[in-house]
């Protein structure tokens, strides 16, 4: 029987600063009160935030330590993943002046 390790999660605040490091997504989504694909869908880029919270995997190319709390923000981790994620305009963590596909075709 194979088992997967369950990937670590970094938990960003509207702040885009790091704020926790979760075990796992089970761990992150009763911690958050919400469900795991939720936190799933975040990690992945699928939705921008749950719960007032950025999550992003903790990439094998990146070292985070418990230092980084409080220090690090989401944009430097994001490029230091290479990725490229789109993230709310301020800190109140809503849509408005954000751009969407709005073609119906």
């Amino acid at each position: 029987m194979i088992t997967k390790e369950p990937k670590t999660i970094l938990g960003f605040n509207a702040y885009k600063k790091l704020i926790a490091i979760y075990y796992s997504e089970s761990e992150a989504a009763k911690l958050l009160d919400t469900h795991i694909q939720s936190v799933h869908y975040v990690c992945t880029g699928r939705c921008i935030s749950v719960k007032r919270q950025y999550l992003r995997f903790l990439s094998n190319d990146v070292k985070v330590s418990f230092e980084d709390i409080g220090v690090l923000k989401l944009e430097k981790y994001d490029s230091l993943c290479g990725v490229k994620r789109k993230l709310y305009p301020n800190s109140r963590m809503e849509r408005k002046g954000m751009k969407y596909n709005t073609d119906k075709g």
